[in-house]
């Protein structure tokens, strides 16, 4: 992964896969402007280690998400970028944050089907063992 942010569809859900590392204005913009323009039910946000996401990328994640009514579910480890999240549920968003151990409950706060929940599920579980070593 050469980005530290980037980002995929399935079905109907996004799905974000962030790293340490400083994501630009314009890189962030690019997913918001995803997010907006294909409205998903459903986001589900993968984080190794530290979010490098600023309170102007948050606060525009924020707008995106309450704009579109997605429900959101961010995996980490990390404390402070579990708290950082939380901020944004507080500030209007569906947003649910999980450490990676609640993967299966996580999931199951989203609305999904049967097989896309599995492939999300076996993404989630790649994304995690390639990355854990960031959270350490």
């Amino acid at each position: 992964m050469t980005e530290p942010h980037r980002w995929t569809e399935i079905d109907d859900v996004m799905v974000s896969f962030t790293i340490p590392g400083p994501i630009t204005d314009r890189r962030w913009d690019a997913f918001v402007d995803t997010i907006v323009a294909r409205r998903p039910a459903s986001c589900l946000l993968l984080c190794a280690g530290a979010a490098n996401v600023d309170a102007a990328q948050r606060r525009r994640s924020t707008t995106a998400f309450m704009r579109t009514g997605s429900s959101v579910v961010v995996l980490t480890d990390n404390r402070v970028t579990r708290g950082l999240a939380m901020t944004m549920a507080w500030l209007g968003a569906k947003l649910d944050a999980h450490p990676w151990s609640d993967l299966s409950h996580a999931l199951g706060r989203l609305r999904l089907a049967d097989g896309t929940r599995r492939h999300l599920y076996e993404i989630a579980r790649e994304f995690h063992h390639e990355h854990q070593h960031l959270d350490g």
